[in-house]
C-alpha cells in the first residue's frame, strides 16, 4: 500500500480516483433526490464511472508503473484480488 514517503505521485493518483468516485457519487445521489428517478441507462454510467474509478485507485495501489492510455482498460476493471462484503 502506498504512503506519502514511499510513492506520493501513486498516493496522489489514488487520492484523485477516489475523488472522481466521490463526485459521481454525489452527482447520482443529487439527481435520484431531486428527480426521484432516472433512466436505467443514466444509472448505469453513473455506476460504471464510480467503478471505473473505484476499481483503478484499488488496481494502481501497488503499481510500479503510471496507469496511461494503453493499460487504462485493463486497470478500470474489476479487480481479481479482492472480494464485494455486504
Amino acid at each position: 500500500m502506498s504512503t506519502k514517503t514511499e510513492n506520493n505521485e501513486r498516493l496522489i493518483w489514488m487520492l484523485y480516483e477516489l475523488e472522481e468516485a466521490k463526485e459521481h457519487l454525489e452527482s447520482l445521489l443529487t439527481e435520484l433526490s431531486e428527480n426521484e428517478v432516472i433512466t436505467e441507462e443514466e444509472f448505469k454510467i453513473y455506476m460504471g464511472h464510480i467503478c471505473a474509478h473505484l476499481n483503478r485507485a484499488w488496481n494502481s495501489r501497488n503499481r510500479e508503473t503510471e496507469v496511461r492510455e494503453e493499460n487504462w482498460e485493463e486497470m478500470s476493471k474489476f479487480p481479481t484480488d479482492i472480494e464485494p462484503i455486504g
